[in-house]
């Protein structure tokens, strides 16, 4: 049980962590276009860091619903499991997405 634990949670900061490294890279690219909101040293625009962040933020969210609902043996009586297994799989916006 605890080993599980440790994998799940490496799963985890792994996922994040290619997420920021993703986010870091490519910024938000058109293929073939041009590439905008970019992060380069000492060359990052406030605004393209903060665009970044929120980016970020909002994968963080879909990676924990993610791990949430393919690992619901682990998570089953914990707080996010009640969030993301009961709550918000019930809002109206939500359900087309279920």
């Amino acid at each position: 049980m605890f080993l599980s634990v440790i994998i799940i949670t490496a799963l985890s900061f792994y996922m994040l962590i290619v997420t920021i490294k993703g986010t870091f890279k490519l910024g938000v690219r058109i293929p073939f276009l041009f590439n905008f909101h970019l992060m380069q040293p000492n060359e990052t625009l406030m605004n393209s860091f903060m665009f970044n962040i929120i980016l970020i933020l909002m994968s963080s969210v879909a990676i924990i619903m993610f791990i949430t609902s393919n690992f619901e043996e682990f998570v089953r009586f914990s707080d996010i499991s009640l969030m993301f297994g009961s709550q918000v799989k019930n809002l109206v916006f939500f359900k087309y997405f279920f």
